[in-house]
């Protein structure tokens, strides 16, 4: 499940109300979610044990 603190970041950042967000299958290391809006899907990983820098592109 997303925590609900979570939730409102992205409500920040993407500037649109969360409608759903799905768990999805397929990430041994980490949480994998479809977030959806009234206008656009997004997909969220996370993982709650990794460093600041795990995720940089």
């Amino acid at each position: 499940m997303l925590d609900l603190k979570v939730v409102e970041y992205l409500e920040v950042k993407i500037g649109k109300p969360i409608l759903k967000a799905t768990s999805l299958s397929g990430g041994s290391i980490n949480e994998v979610f479809k977030i959806t809006t009234a206008n656009r899907e997004y997909v969220l990983k996370q993982n709650k044990n990794a460093p600041i820098s795990f995720f940089e592109a």
